[in-house]
């Protein structure tokens, strides 16, 4: 990269040319502003390293004059100067310059090539940002400003809090950064934090506070209102630009995420709505298939060929009507904002009416089911009756369908050593093959296939009942191997009441 050093010092002209080279950079040198301007244009150099006080045209009259030509409006300048004062930084930010070095430490030859290093090397800030800089003092703010633009960051100005506000008012959306003093007339840092955070609703936006105040208390009132970062006055523009690059980042994350929750949201009532019309204009046609095989199968004049068909008709309307039930089950579960209320219930009671129900079908399939209460007390958890009772009913119909005639499924219920109480639902069934596994609880699984009389299954059950299981703050998991039976296993942890 070629580097074009201005300086009417030869010395200061050999020292930096030194340094550059040692870093491998191409090397030009000007003497005067006149030759600064001519070369500028001849070499078109990455950067320039300029000097201010120089016989005839100084290094300002040259700064402006390269900023004039098509080719100079993006170089990077840095000023090496020993005239540092905040009016020769104030006239040297507004002709463009990018950075000031002050030779009043010596010879700062090092820290220029790292400060060249690091512009032309540094990645810039994120694109299409844009930041309001609110300040009373017009230097400080026009060296705010500058330095922004710099990085291609479009800047709105205020002088103080009333009129910041005004233009946030007019441009919420718009506004990606705020950097605003803290001490200003008619409305201070502090009030205008509060009326972006309160009455704008602005909660994520940074706001970054640029203050010469040092009061422990003032400081904590800035972050009362809810300021984002704090940076004292005087400033490094190194320091000011990594703060911002951080909090514009974080903002851009933040505001991804917002847009993606947006369309979740939306996505969701799309679904919602879906499910509710799918489901209704479903129901009502198999209503009607499922009442019509009714009434066919009592006509004596049909044969046993078409009696077999209506079956066949009637079982595949009731799988689809269930299907459907199931759908929208599954659909209301996750679109519940509140948690289900949860009471202290026994659990023994609740077996005894779930195998109970299911007691007929057991029966008709020759498959017996056992309860075993290992616990030395009554097994209590915080649970909602409703929901519990469809869990175990989901639990206790897959273990009869997939288990043959003569087999058995078995509950049993005990308390381990960290307060917990198991309820495991074990039969001797034809098993789940291992590839099954970790699929099992997923919607509309492929993992789900016929009972050992060819019951059929929607795929939604065990979906389903992990749902169930989950709002009641337990957990479920499965063991088993093809032709071995399985072992559904829930974790409660014991109620609240009696911990």
């Amino acid at each position: 990269m070629r580097i074009l050093i201005v300086d009417d010092s030869r010395s200061v002209r050999a020292g930096l040319r030194q340094k550059f080279e040692e870093n491998g950079y191409e090397v030009y040198e000007a003497a005067n502003g006149d030759d600064a301007v001519r070369m500028a244009e001849e070499v078109l150099p990455h950067l320039i390293t300029m000097d201010v006080g120089m016989p005839g045209m100084n290094g300002f009259e040259a700064t402006a004059r390269i900023r004039a030509t098509e080719t100079g409006k993006t170089i990077p300048i840095i000023f090496v100067t020993g005239k540092d004062s905040l009016e020769d930084r104030k006239q040297g930010f507004y002709l463009g310059a990018t950075e000031f070095i002050s030779k009043a430490s010596g010879a700062p030859w090092q820290e220029v090539v790292m400060t060249a290093h690091r512009m032309l090397r540094e990645c810039g800030l994120p694109e299409g940002f844009t930041a309001l800089v609110v300040d009373d003092n017009e230097v400080t703010k026009l060296i705010v400003c500058n330095i922004l633009r710099r990085q291609g960051i479009q800047v709105l100005e205020a002088r103080n809090g009333t009129e910041a506000l005004k233009i946030v008012e007019q441009n919420r959306t718009a506004i990606d950064l705020v950097i605003t003093d803290y001490m200003m007339p008619e409305m201070n840092g502090g009030e205008l934090c509060s009326q972006l955070r309160g009455r704008l609703g602005l909660r994520h936006t940074p706001v970054i506070f640029l203050s010469g105040a040092t009061e422990k208390g003032m400081i904590l009132d800035m972050f009362r209102a809810g300021a984002t970062d704090y940076l004292m006055k005087p400033f490094a523009k190194e320091e000011l630009l990594a703060r911002i690059r951080v909090h514009m980042e974080h903002w851009e994350l933040v505001k991804e995420l917002n847009s993606t929750v947006e369309q979740l949201e939306r996505l969701d009532k799309l679904r919602d709505e879906f499910v509710a019309m799918a489901t209704h204009d479903l129901k009502n046609p198999l209503n009607g298939i499922m009442g019509f095989s009714q009434i066919l199968e009592r006509e004596k004049s049909l044969s046993d060929r078409h009696r077999q068909m209506i079956a066949t008709i009637k079982d595949s309307s009731t799988l689809m009507l269930e299907i459907v039930n199931d759908i929208l089950a599954l659909s209301r579960l996750e679109s519940q904002n509140d948690e289900s209320v949860l009471t202290p219930l026994s659990l023994l009671p609740i077996i005894h009416i779930a195998t109970a129900s299911i007691q007929q079908t057991a029966f008709k399939k020759g498959v017996q089911i056992e309860t075993i209460d290992h616990c030395q007390c009554d097994a209590i958890i915080d649970g909602n009756r409703h929901n519990l009772q469809r869990v175990l009913n989901n639990l206790l119909s897959n273990a009869i369908k997939f288990t043959p005639a003569g087999g058995t499924v078995t509950i049993s219920l005990r308390q381990n050593q960290n307060n917990q109480i198991i309820l495991d639902v074990t039969d001797t069934g034809i098993g789940i093959p291992a590839e099954s596994l970790p699929k099992l609880f997923e919607k509309f699984t492929k993992a789900s296939r016929r009972g050992t009389d060819g019951e059929p299954g929607t795929g939604l059950g065990l979906a389903i009942t992990k749902h169930l299981v989950e709002q009641q703050n337990g957990a479920i998991e499965v063991s088993s191997s093809a032709e071995q039976g399985s072992c559904f296993r829930l974790t409660f942890p014991i109620s609240s009441m009696l911990s």
